[in-house]
Protein backbone atom coordinates (compact mmCIF):
# COMPACT_ATOMS: atom_id res chain seq x y z
CA UNK A 1 0.00 0.00 0.00
CA UNK A 2 3.22 2.29 -0.22
CA UNK A 3 2.53 3.39 -3.50
CA UNK A 4 -0.92 3.62 -3.15
CA UNK A 5 -0.15 6.37 -0.22
CA UNK A 6 1.95 8.36 -2.47
CA UNK A 7 -0.74 8.51 -4.93
CA UNK A 8 -0.04 6.08 -8.02
CA UNK A 9 -0.31 2.84 -8.66
CA UNK A 10 1.54 1.38 -11.17
CA UNK A 11 0.72 -2.11 -12.33
CA UNK A 12 3.45 -4.80 -13.83
CA UNK A 13 2.79 -7.58 -15.64
CA UNK A 14 5.35 -10.39 -16.86
CA UNK A 15 6.86 -10.38 -20.10
CA UNK A 16 7.75 -13.47 -22.16
CA UNK A 17 10.85 -14.19 -20.16
CA UNK A 18 9.42 -13.93 -16.99
CA UNK A 19 10.54 -10.51 -15.67
CA UNK A 20 7.96 -7.88 -14.60
CA UNK A 21 7.88 -4.39 -17.00
CA UNK A 22 5.35 -1.51 -16.54
CA UNK A 23 2.25 -2.07 -18.65
CA UNK A 24 0.26 0.77 -17.31
CA UNK A 25 0.02 3.44 -14.99
CA UNK A 26 -2.82 4.73 -13.42
CA UNK A 27 -2.76 8.19 -11.36
CA UNK A 28 -4.85 8.97 -8.94
CA UNK A 29 -6.25 10.95 -6.20
CA UNK A 30 -5.93 9.29 -2.87
CA UNK A 31 -8.40 11.89 -0.97
CA UNK A 32 -10.71 11.83 -3.55
CA UNK A 33 -11.45 8.51 -5.00
CA UNK A 34 -9.67 5.68 -3.15
CA UNK A 35 -10.35 6.59 0.60
CA UNK A 36 -14.04 6.80 0.22
CA UNK A 37 -14.16 4.33 -2.04
CA UNK A 38 -12.48 1.76 0.32
CA UNK A 39 -14.69 3.15 3.52
CA UNK A 40 -17.85 2.55 1.11
CA UNK A 41 -17.43 -0.97 0.04
CA UNK A 42 -16.07 -1.90 3.76
CA UNK A 43 -20.00 -0.33 4.40
CA UNK A 44 -21.46 -2.58 1.45
CA UNK A 45 -20.27 -5.92 3.81
CA UNK A 46 -17.21 -6.22 2.19
CA UNK A 47 -13.81 -7.22 4.71
CA UNK A 48 -10.52 -5.53 4.56
CA UNK A 49 -8.62 -8.21 3.01
CA UNK A 50 -11.38 -8.68 0.17
CA UNK A 51 -11.32 -4.92 -0.34
CA UNK A 52 -7.46 -5.70 -0.52
CA UNK A 53 -7.53 -7.80 -3.11
CA UNK A 54 -9.84 -6.37 -5.44
CA UNK A 55 -7.46 -3.48 -5.64
CA UNK A 56 -4.20 -5.62 -6.60
CA UNK A 57 -6.41 -7.80 -8.95
CA UNK A 58 -7.78 -4.41 -10.31
CA UNK A 59 -5.57 -1.50 -9.65
CA UNK A 60 -7.60 0.93 -11.64
CA UNK A 61 -10.41 0.56 -9.15
CA UNK A 62 -8.36 2.99 -6.95
CA UNK A 63 -9.36 5.40 -9.79
CA UNK A 64 -13.03 5.17 -9.90
CA UNK A 65 -15.17 7.81 -8.65
CA UNK A 66 -17.36 6.57 -5.71
CA UNK A 67 -20.60 8.87 -7.37
CA UNK A 68 -20.16 8.24 -10.61
CA UNK A 69 -18.96 4.25 -10.90
CA UNK A 70 -19.25 2.18 -8.04
CA UNK A 71 -22.63 3.91 -6.34
CA UNK A 72 -24.40 3.97 -9.50
CA UNK A 73 -23.55 0.53 -10.71
CA UNK A 74 -23.97 -1.13 -7.44
CA UNK A 75 -27.10 0.76 -7.48
CA UNK A 76 -28.30 -0.85 -10.74
CA UNK A 77 -27.91 -4.21 -9.52
CA UNK A 78 -29.99 -3.51 -6.82
CA UNK A 79 -33.17 -2.67 -8.75
CA UNK A 80 -32.69 -5.88 -11.21
CA UNK A 81 -33.21 -7.53 -8.08
CA UNK A 82 -29.91 -8.84 -6.77
CA UNK A 83 -29.56 -8.89 -2.90
CA UNK A 84 -26.70 -6.77 -1.14
CA UNK A 85 -24.72 -9.63 -0.20
CA UNK A 86 -24.83 -11.40 -3.28
CA UNK A 87 -23.43 -8.23 -4.83
CA UNK A 88 -20.87 -7.84 -2.17
CA UNK A 89 -19.79 -11.38 -3.26
CA UNK A 90 -20.32 -10.78 -6.79
CA UNK A 91 -17.55 -8.01 -6.86
CA UNK A 92 -14.95 -9.25 -4.64
CA UNK A 93 -14.69 -11.95 -6.97
CA UNK A 94 -15.17 -10.02 -10.04
CA UNK A 95 -13.87 -6.41 -9.51
CA UNK A 96 -13.37 -5.67 -12.88
CA UNK A 97 -16.88 -5.54 -13.34
CA UNK A 98 -16.73 -2.44 -12.11
CA UNK A 99 -15.48 -0.97 -15.44
CA UNK A 100 -17.92 -2.48 -17.38
CA UNK A 101 -20.87 0.13 -19.15
CA UNK A 102 -24.02 -0.12 -17.54
CA UNK A 103 -25.71 1.17 -20.63
CA UNK A 104 -23.54 -0.21 -23.64
CA UNK A 105 -22.18 -3.56 -21.94
CA UNK A 106 -24.78 -4.67 -19.27
CA UNK A 107 -27.93 -3.75 -20.19
CA UNK A 108 -28.15 -4.93 -23.15
CA UNK A 109 -27.32 -8.92 -21.81
CA UNK A 110 -30.03 -8.18 -19.42
CA UNK A 111 -32.45 -7.50 -22.03
CA UNK A 112 -31.56 -10.50 -23.87
CA UNK A 113 -32.06 -12.45 -21.38
CA UNK A 114 -35.60 -11.33 -20.70
CA UNK A 115 -36.03 -11.66 -24.55
CA UNK A 116 -34.84 -15.26 -24.01
CA UNK A 117 -38.13 -15.63 -21.73
CA UNK A 118 -36.17 -15.32 -18.51
CA UNK A 119 -38.82 -13.23 -15.73
CA UNK A 120 -37.36 -10.36 -13.93
CA UNK A 121 -36.87 -12.40 -10.77
CA UNK A 122 -34.92 -15.29 -12.86
CA UNK A 123 -32.72 -13.00 -14.21
CA UNK A 124 -31.74 -11.51 -10.57
CA UNK A 125 -31.51 -14.79 -9.41
CA UNK A 126 -29.49 -15.93 -12.17
CA UNK A 127 -26.79 -12.98 -11.81
CA UNK A 128 -26.80 -13.04 -7.90
CA UNK A 129 -25.75 -16.57 -8.07
CA UNK A 130 -23.59 -16.28 -11.36
CA UNK A 131 -22.34 -13.38 -12.07
CA UNK A 132 -19.25 -13.89 -14.49
CA UNK A 133 -22.63 -13.72 -16.88
CA UNK A 134 -22.25 -10.24 -16.91
CA UNK A 135 -18.30 -10.75 -18.38
CA UNK A 136 -19.78 -12.78 -21.08
CA UNK A 137 -19.61 -11.09 -24.49
CA UNK A 138 -23.33 -10.56 -25.82
CA UNK A 139 -22.27 -12.69 -29.14
CA UNK A 140 -21.44 -15.33 -26.44
CA UNK A 141 -24.38 -15.22 -24.13
CA UNK A 142 -26.76 -15.26 -26.98
CA UNK A 143 -25.12 -18.49 -27.97
CA UNK A 144 -25.02 -19.94 -24.57
CA UNK A 145 -28.69 -18.79 -23.97
CA UNK A 146 -29.83 -20.46 -27.44
CA UNK A 147 -28.07 -23.86 -26.16
CA UNK A 148 -30.61 -22.97 -23.46
CA UNK A 149 -33.66 -22.68 -25.33
CA UNK A 150 -32.66 -25.38 -27.23
CA UNK A 151 -33.04 -27.68 -24.43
Amino acid sequence: YAELARGSWAHTAPDPEGSCRLSFAVPMRLEQNMKPSVRWLLELGLDKSKVAKMIARVPRLCSFNLERTLKPFVGWLSELGIKKSQIAKAIANQPQMFSRNIETNLKPKVRLLGERGFSQAEIARMLGSNPVILGLSLNRLTHRTSDLEAQ
